[in-house]
């Protein structure tokens, strides 16, 4: 069953796969992570009529599968600074980190009414 990551990256059989990639994994395994992300993965539909209604306008994208030459020529074309990165998985890492939303600053909104006695 094919599933597309929506966001972030998937490590997956010793790939990394970014946003945007299409992946092809067992059905169980596929459900367990659209069930548990939504937000981050989503099924992929079986037929053309299905992915028009679906379309989401990005090519698959696998990261892992790109030269470092690649991989520092998509981060020049989307604006994705790398530093100083040589090495193919810091690269990647940077540019699954300018992916990524930022973090929020501070502690999280904690409901305490039900810790109380």
């Amino acid at each position: 069953m094919k599933i597309r990551v929506k966001k972030f990256k998937l490590r997956y059989a010793g790939l990394t796969f970014g946003a945007g990639a299409e992946i092809d994994i067992p059905a169980a395994e596929a459900q367990k992570l659209v069930t548990a992300s939504p937000e981050q993965f989503e099924y992929v539909p079986d037929t053309p009529e299905e992915a028009a209604d679906n379309e989401i306008g990005e090519e698959s994208l696998n990261l892992d599968g790109m030269t470092v030459a690649q991989l520092k020529e998509f981060a020049k074309e989307n604006g994705i600074d790398i530093g100083e990165a040589t090495k193919k998985q810091d690269i990647i890492d940077a540019i699954v980190a300018a992916a990524e939303p930022p973090e929020p600053e501070g502690l999280p909104d904690v409901d305490l009414k039900d810790t109380v006695k």
